[in-house]
């Protein structure tokens, strides 16, 4: 065997073997996928603010680790939430129960009043700017351009011996959204 052809054996193995213990295809995949995100984003922001609606209605579906789990209707009018209604519930929640005392602004899914769509923006955008990689998925309306789908957590990519591991820590899913004209 000739020197560039041992040279070229010892970078493969060394090459196949980093594969193998780091992945680093699926931490470029995960990066391009958090890249596309802050792209559509940006879209996404834009067209809410030109259709400019404050008042709208929506159903909100929740967990944050079994923290603060959120089943309910969401009134907002004039861009602030005026009602929560949980969904297994007939009665409406008085505003006073509308966070959580223990967690409050800690944790996004603890305090109702963080459910209008500009406080989703920041909160996206504030993931965005210091940790996009805890992003596992965002997928924004296609009318309105609201985010109706959001999951983060950690994403490990530990390689092929051990697989890279996903855990969701918060995810929210937005349906039945109308604006009330």
């Amino acid at each position: 065997m000739t020197h560039n052809a041992k040279k070229f054996f010892i970078i493969s193995i060394l090459l196949i073997l980093i594969q193998f213990s780091y992945d680093p295809i699926s931490f470029l995949s995960h990066t391009l996928e958090s890249n596309l995100i802050k792209a559509q984003y940006t879209k996404a922001t834009t067209k809410w603010e030109s259709i400019a609606i404050q008042d709208y209605n929506f159903e909100i579906r929740g967990d944050s680790e079994s923290i603060c789990i959120v089943n309910a209707q969401i009134e907002v009018r004039n861009g602030v939430v005026k009602k929560v209604q949980p969904l297994d519930s007939s009665s409406p929640l008085p505003s006073n129960q509308w966070a959580e005392p223990d967690w409050g602004n800690e944790i996004f899914l603890c305090d109702y009043y963080h459910f209008t769509v500009p406080h989703m923006f920041a909160m996206l955008d504030t993931i965005l700017q210091t940790s996009p990689l805890s992003i596992l998925a965002v997928e924004f309306d296609s009318q309105y351009g609201f985010v109706n789908k959001f999951e983060d957590g950690i994403f490990a990519n530990n390689g092929w011996f051990s697989f890279r591991t996903m855990r969701v820590y918060n995810k929210f899913q937005i349906i039945n959204f109308e604006p009330a004209y």
